[in-house]
């Protein structure tokens, strides 16, 4: 929703090249696209903080005594990713 690109003296849109960007309806398209990624990155960094077993006794190789390795990669992914949509 948010890739624009400019195309014949305008500032169009990525995929449907008529809708000029930033512009009517595109600007609450973009701000709830940009809102609701807002809350899903929240939700993941909060649900990847609280994932882990604080026992240190357990008999899974998988478990971890912190998340914060969890949290950093996943911080790490979302800053290349807004990196490559958006440079």
């Amino acid at each position: 929703m948010l890739v624009c690109y400019f195309h014949e003296g305008r500032n169009s849109h990525y995929v449907f090249k008529d809708l000029q960007c930033w512009t009517g309806t595109h600007i609450i398209h973009g701000a709830i696209a940009v809102l609701i990624s807002l809350v899903f990155i929240l939700i993941c960094l909060v649900i990847s903080l609280t994932f882990f077993r604080s026992t240190n006794k357990s008999n899974n190789a998988a478990a971890r005594s912190h998340s914060r390795v969890d949290v950093f990669i996943l911080l790490m992914k979302l800053v290349l990713t807004y990196m490559y949509l958006f440079l």
